[in-house]
């Protein structure tokens, strides 16, 4: 069984949240009305509460309940319900003719229900997912499988470059697509 009680040497490295953001960025560029960015960017950062918990406490191992697929899941449809309420109680105090149309349109997926569902889970998978490749202390399938199927499949640098290509990728999308709507309308 793998030794897991003391970090491994790229503890310090892929809990750097904003990593993860950059894939989060290219399906937001995909999918810009079904996916909330608000949503996975909240869930990147709930998930790595609990490793920074564990860090401040000097518990290992830091990658826990939250870094499975099923923590990560739970997770991010509490928080998906808890936006949601935010979004609506938000829409009750902004009138309709408060926002432009063009910005209505563009916040639409960030708080529509389905997008941040949406979000929030795709931001739940992917963060287990990452860390499941980066950190040797992440057991993915918890608690039904102790394995680490993703671990070193990509080495730390390359899943950290594969990171911020992706983020760029995503913000060339999205500067295409709104040039495009502007150029249209």
């Amino acid at each position: 069984m793998l030794d897991v009680s003391q970090p491994s040497v790229a503890t310090s490295a892929m809990p750097f949240t904003p990593y993860h953001f950059g894939p989060g960025l290219l399906v937001k560029s995909l999918l810009p009305r079904w996916f909330s960015m608000i949503g996975f960017i909240a869930t990147q950062v709930l998930i790595d509460c609990e490793t920074l918990y564990y860090l401040i406490t000097r518990q290992y191992p830091i990658h826990r309940t939250f870094h499975t697929f099923a923590g990560s899941a739970v997770a991010a449809l509490v928080l998906a319900v808890l936006l949601i309420g935010l979004a609506a109680a938000s829409a009750r105090y902004v009138g309709k003719g408060a926002v432009s149309p063009r910005l209505a349109a563009t916040l639409g997926g960030e708080v529509s229900k389905a997008g941040l569902v949406v979000g929030c889970l795709v931001g739940g998978a992917s963060h287990t997912l990452l860390d499941g490749i980066f950190h040797r202390d992440v057991w993915p399938f918890a608690p039904w499988h102790q394995g680490i199927p993703f671990f070193s499949i990509v080495g730390p640098g390359d899943l950290q470059l594969l990171c911020v290509a992706a983020g760029l990728i995503g913000v060339v999308v999205l500067g295409v697509r709104s040039w495009l709507l502007r150029k249209a309308g």
